[in-house]
């Protein structure tokens, strides 16, 4: 059973999986800016880039980049 969301507040923004043809599975920082464009969150402790290996760490940057 999925939770439901307060009234207002928009959905939260996730990454998203790629899965090489080697099978390196890496997850990637996409969101949408406030202007409804896509954008990449690339911080500077993740040496600007965009590709993460843990699905937590591609969401911190997400969220940081939405503050």
């Amino acid at each position: 059973m999925s939770r439901r969301r307060a009234t207002g507040r928009p959905p939260r923004q996730t990454p998203y999986k790629r899965t090489y043809t080697d099978g390196r599975t890496v997850w990637i920082a996409r969101y949408l800016g406030l202007d409804g464009k896509p954008n990449y969150a690339k911080p500077r402790w993740n040496g600007g880039k965009s590709t993460f290996a843990l699905k937590g760490d591609a969401q911190k940057a997400i969220d940081e980049s939405l503050e």
